[in-house]
């Protein structure tokens, strides 16, 4: 999951930062910027709700883009694709590398894990 999209993911959410916690909560997300970058590793987990947030059932919390993501309790759209818990996501990012933070501020009652930032899908 390491590697030079990796990078330029993390460094979009760190450069921008913010959190918009959409209603119902539970969703994290980070301002997608127009001239957004789609090369990063691949993330393939479980959606689970856990600790009042949408993470992984390996326990990592996405961070995902605002533009291209809605959750409604139920259902998670992003990039027009539906999934519901329990469903596997497979989506570009990763976890910031080594000594870097993200500047999304995580909630404290989403418990602990690793931070994936989910990049937007590829143009076509």
């Amino acid at each position: 999951m390491r590697g030079h999209g990796i990078i330029v993911v993390v460094s979009v959410a760190l450069l921008l930062g913010g959190c918009a916690a959409e209603e119902p909560s539970g969703l994290l997300t980070y301002p997608l910027p127009e001239d957004w970058v789609a090369d990063a590793g691949l993330k393939v987990g479980t959606l689970a709700f856990v600790d009042d947030c949408l993470r992984f059932e390996d326990g990592a919390i996405p961070v995902f883009p605002d533009k291209l993501t809605t959750w409604d309790g139920t259902v998670l759209t992003f990039a027009g694709e539906e999934y519901r818990l329990g469903d596997e996501m497979k989506v570009a990012g990763g976890s910031p590398v080594d000594g870097a933070t993200v500047s999304v501020p995580i909630p404290e009652s989403c418990g602990d894990g690793p931070i994936v930032v989910v990049g937007p899908p590829p143009r076509s």
